[in-house]
């Protein structure tokens, strides 16, 4: 098995590293990154690649038969364009490139996010939705920047697959992703004092560790899982929980203010205050929980964390809270 990763250095690009050197210790792995090599390393090759770089004729001479795509923006950028140019434009490039090399299996990262949330709404508004299943449509096209190019690039593949029969894509959809070394706008909303939500019924959500999910991704390879496929670690967790570990106050605020001010913090830049769009108020205030029954039928995963375990490894990661004060 020959294995090119795209994003290699980064936080899930490195778990899945060692995921799949432990998994495949005679596979030749290969790593494309714009940051600089790791010494410590798994991978027997690290590449300084950008998104939209020629890739082809390198994946022809490595004779690279798998390709895992992961290179994304997460954190949310205020220039939409440059933020689609690298999720979605590069995505398209990556997969064209990759097909063109005649690589035979492709896993990209796709997220839960793109299912969208349930709005309550008509007669059904106080019933506990049921979780999205990997048939949902795709409802987060309405939704902010990275829900919606996840989606978009979904798109894309239900195209190529169409028009190329001959090749496997495989699509793990994870909710919020935690672990050490996590860097981004979740990590900074950890480490706050104050906590700011929606007031009004809570909605659980559902979060994987970034060592659970890599052992995923490595063990569809092996079994050449294709189509989506929903990943979250049991239970669940809700704002307060999260608060109370994470050692901070919780302050509701009415979500039509609280959604109009981040709007604007957002808009004039002030991230420290606003660390993405409005819309993602909507991922805290409405349910978008996923069904794992696929998951656990074809893959039995074994689980180092669950919900709130991941929550607490990443707290004491962090220095924070009552995790971070029991270190």
């Amino acid at each position: 098995m020959r294995i090119a990763i795209t994003g290699a250095a980064g936080f899930i690009g490195t778990a899945l590293a060692a995921a799949l050197r432990h998994r495949f210790p005679n596979a030749h792995l290969v790593g494309l990154d714009q940051r600089g090599p790791s010494p410590d390393s798994p991978l027997d090759a690290q590449v300084h690649w950008e998104v939209m770089m020629p890739l082809a004729p390198f994946l022809r001479r490595e004779r690279i038969n798998h390709l895992v795509h992961l290179a994304f923006v997460v954190d949310p950028i205020r220039s939409e364009r440059r933020m689609a140019r690298v999720n979605v434009a590069g995505s398209r490039h990556v997969l064209a490139e990759a097909i063109a090399a005649g690589v035979e299996y492709i896993a990209l990262l796709s997220s839960a996010t793109a299912y969208g949330v349930r709005r309550p709404g008509g007669a059904t508004a106080t019933v506990a939705p049921a979780p999205y299943a990997e048939s949902a449509p795709l409802a987060g096209l309405g939704a902010f920047s990275y829900p919606r190019h996840k989606a978009l690039v979904e798109a894309e593949v239900a195209m190529l697959r169409g028009a190329h029969p001959g090749v496997a894509f495989f699509l793990p959809r994870p909710p919020a992703v935690l672990g050490p070394g996590m860097r981004n706008y979740l990590r900074r909303q950890l480490q706050k004092p104050v906590m700011v939500v929606p007031a009004g019924p809570e909605a659980p959500f559902q979060v994987v560790d970034v060592e659970d999910l890599a052992e995923v991704l490595a063990a569809g390879l092996e079994r050449r899982l294709e189509g989506p496929l929903n990943v979250a670690a049991p239970g669940v967790l809700t704002m307060t929980r999260v608060a109370e570990l994470a050692g901070a106050r919780l302050r509701r605020v009415p979500p039509r203010l609280l959604r109009g001010a981040a709007a604007l913090f957002w808009g004039a830049g002030a991230r420290a205050i606003a660390p993405a769009p409005a819309g993602i108020l909507d991922y805290v205030r409405f349910p978008w929980l996923i069904n794992t029954a696929r998951l656990e039928a074809e893959l039995h995963p074994r689980w180092r964390y669950d919900a709130e375990a991941a929550l607490r490894r990443t707290l004491r990661a962090l220095g924070s809270g009552r995790e971070g004060r029991r270190q």
